[in-house]
């Protein structure tokens, strides 16, 4: 399967859509020293109105100083980190999304250098809404804590892909979509660092949205994302320097 980014003369490129994520790491500086910490998570690399943005999780963040947020241009390099220009939130949620999940949302601009990106990134300048149907096959992609090895040298990070389905169940948070894998087969049963990570429709090949949620179980495998229509929104509120934005979509 592959998304799409938009090369510089304006036709639309295949991009692989395991190439989008990075994991999350933090620069503690701990005991004097280089030190490189994690809580576990994972963010989408994306590229909107021509500058960068990593989109995670607030709880991937958690109590480390966002600034001290090292993301890095390959998932297995430590020496290859982005500057972080700035860190924004969701602060006041209202109507129906009051107390919603969507809160969840922050992105780090990541400035607007092209080189230091190449093409591993979702442009999310075409994708203005979310065209998932219930049963749509999807491939959930992120970086699981159990699997991540890191130090001030080196960088060594395990990316799961899950194959999934939009469910037909209403997720208990009316903002987010729940997708089921119904044969929990894999290695990993603790999914801790897949938050932040991208969710990719197969029919559509488009960012379905982010994760924000996931939970395991003997039977399956369940996950909650923030849908690309509010992530679009949410940067549009960044690039155009909105203090809040209003909208309506359809469930």
């Amino acid at each position: 399967m592959s998304s799409f980014k938009e090369h510089e003369s304006g036709v639309l490129v295949p991009v692989t859509p395991e190439r989008v994520t990075r994991p999350v790491f933090f620069e503690t500086n701990y005991d004097g020293t280089q030190y490189i910490a994690s809580h576990g998570g994972t963010c989408i690399i994306g590229l909107f109105r021509g500058k960068y943005y990593a989109i995670t999780c607030a709880h991937v963040v958690n109590d480390f100083d966002p600034k001290d947020c090292a993301i890095v241009n390959s998932p297995d390099k430590a020496d290859n980190i982005s500057q972080i220009l700035g860190y924004y939130k969701v602060s006041k949620l209202e109507q129906d999304a009051a107390g919603s999940d969507i809160g969840d949302l922050v992105a780090f601009d990541l400035g607007a250098d092209h080189d230091f990106w190449g093409g591993d990134v979702y442009t999310f300048d075409h994708t203005e809404t979310s065209h998932g149907k219930v049963e749509d096959q999807l491939k959930a992609i992120g970086y699981l804590r159990d699997g991540c090895e890191y130090s001030s040298e080196h960088i060594h990070a395990t990316q799961l892909a899950i194959e999934m389905k939009i469910s037909s169940e209403n997720s208990s948070d009316p903002a987010l979509k729940k997708s089921i894998a119904c044969n929990n087969e894999g290695e990993f049963d603790n999914l801790t660092g897949l938050s932040g990570g991208a969710v990719f429709n197969e029919r559509t090949s488009h960012l379905e949205g982010m994760i924000v949620r996931a939970t395991s179980t003997d039977k399956r495998r369940e996950l909650y994302y923030i849908e690309t229509t509010d992530i679009v929104k949410f940067l549009t509120a960044i690039s155009e320097g909105s203090p809040c934005i209003n909208y309506y979509k359809s469930s």
